[in-house]
């Protein structure tokens, strides 16, 4: 039993070999962007403060400045899960063009049978 066969039978292919591939590039783009952004917040760049949400109502300036760490603090830890999230449809895509690309590599051999 060839084992092309058996990794194209055991997965079922949701997209082509192209979609596969233009989605693995994708992720593996945006997985770097959030990990690079997530570590920008996480040490407060100040580029980046005009882009985080928090109270500046307060009269206290320690107060301010303890609200915009913990405003850093969350931006950088919703990057860092959509870092995740996308780490997960990395794995799916990139089993999807593996999966494609084994099923392309047991066609050809079959044709050349």
């Amino acid at each position: 039993m060839d084992s092309g066969n058996v990794f194209g039978k055991i997965f079922f292919c949701f997209c082509g070999f192209q979609g596969s591939t233009c989605c693995t590039i994708l992720s593996v783009w945006a997985v770097i962007m959030m990990l690079c952004l997530g570590g920008a917040m996480r040490l407060q760049a100040v580029a980046l403060y005009e882009d985080i949400k928090f109270d500046e109502a307060h009269n206290n300036a320690t107060q301010t400045e303890i609200n915009a760490v913990k405003a850093y603090n969350n931006a950088s830890l919703s990057c860092f899960v959509a870092a995740f999230i996308y780490l997960a449809y990395l794995a799916f895509s990139g089993t999807m063009m593996a999966v494609n690309f084994m099923r392309s590599k047991s066609e050809k051999r079959a044709k050349s049978y």
